[in-house]
């Protein structure tokens, strides 16, 4: 199979009917995971709420991921799983065809790149529609193993969090998470041996980053990073439109004006405020609003002194408004100048 846009048609058509499949669905809306399923109960918001409600009634937590998650998943046991509860052969053929990817420009992609594509029995297409699925049906089991007991799981595709009672109890269900995923040829980092990967701590008082969030008992807000990133790409927006502030530049088009920077900055203000608008910390969003405010002071002052070097067209241009000068002439415009042309050249014919 090429992987082409009529590809990806055909894996989201095949994707909206397997999903669909009752016991499938069933599976897949247990409860446990929160990745990759459509629906209000599902996705990021909900995943966090319910690893809130783990840091109100659990003492501690591990935070952790599978190991090379998509490059290990044993794809062919998965599909063989899916398979058994789909009663059509064609159809449980055909999806067995649209996981299985390959590229006809093998040669001409980036080594780098080729490993979002497998083409061996392991690991799925990063970017298809249908890996979340296969990933999902193949972890289901485990959800449902380290599920009770005093544990409480989340797991968004291949990232999780668990909670327990105490620090002894956490380790032990991730021992027991640990031997399912290695009967899978898969792994999960542990916090002892590779902190950078995985977390732990006691929930009143360690704030759990998990799927962008800081997460506390009492507060959910954007993480350090997250809150970083935004304020960095404002930073990136207003210094590209800076540099470009300069006449020779401005004769192109696909330059950024003041104008263009401000309203990209205000899409991507709402954007990550709409993403997280599920967070609790409204003082939070309160300073980093002062923060926005105090970078577009500061890049509106810069983008001043630098118009005062340009001529009155080209100001008009850094605002993203075109100089009268250069609007459109259409037909009849220009036979009213041809007419003045001629009218002037009549009169200063002795």
């Amino acid at each position: 199979m090429l992987f082409r846009i009529e590809d990806r048609i055909v894996q989201r058509a095949i994707l909206n009917v397997v999903q669909t499949i009752p016991s499938i669905q069933a599976q897949l809306e247990a409860g446990l995971n929160f990745g990759g399923i459509a629906g209000r109960n599902f996705g990021v918001p909900a995943a966090v709420e319910r690893a809130l409600e783990g840091c109100q009634k659990n003492e501690y937590f591990i935070r952790t991921d599978v190991r090379k998650f998509f490059d290990k998943v044993p794809r062919d046991r998965a599909l063989d799983a899916l398979c058994m509860h789909i009663e059509d052969a064609r159809l449980a053929q055909l999806l067995r065809n649209a996981a299985n990817v390959e590229l006809s420009n093998l040669e001409r992609i980036p080594e780098a790149e080729r490993r979002l594509f497998p083409l061996g029995n392991e690991g799925v297409a990063q970017g298809s529609c249908l890996s979340p699925l296969i990933c999902n049906f193949l972890l289901g089991p485990l959800d449902r193993q380290m599920s009770g007991n005093g544990i409480i799981w989340v797991r968004y595709i291949d990232d999780i969090v668990l909670f327990a009672d105490s620090r002894k109890r956490a380790h032990a269900a991730l021992r027991s998470a640990r031997k399912h995923l290695d009967g899978l040829g898969l792994d999960a980092y542990d916090p002892v041996d590779d902190s950078t990967k995985a977390d732990e701590g006691f929930t009143r008082n360690t704030p759990l980053t998990y799927l962008g969030c800081e997460i506390l008992p009492t507060r959910v807000r954007p993480s350090v990073a997250n809150r970083k990133k935004l304020l960095s790409r404002i930073k990136e927006i207003c210094a590209e439109t800076l540099a470009n502030l300069v006449n020779e530049h401005l004769k192109m088009a696909d330059r950024p004006t003041i104008s263009g920077a401000m309203t990209e900055i205000r899409n991507v203000v709402r954007g990550w405020g709409n993403t997280y608008s599920f967070c609790t910390d409204d003082n939070l969003m309160r300073d980093t609003d002062r923060l926005i405010v105090a970078h577009l002071e500061v890049f509106l002052a810069q983008a001043k002194r630098r118009m005062r070097l340009l001529d009155p067209e080209q100001r008009l241009r850094a605002l993203g408004w075109m100089p009268l000068s250069e609007c459109k002439k259409d037909a009849d415009d220009k036979r009213c100048r041809a007419l003045v042309s001629s009218f002037r050249h009549t009169s200063a014919t002795p």
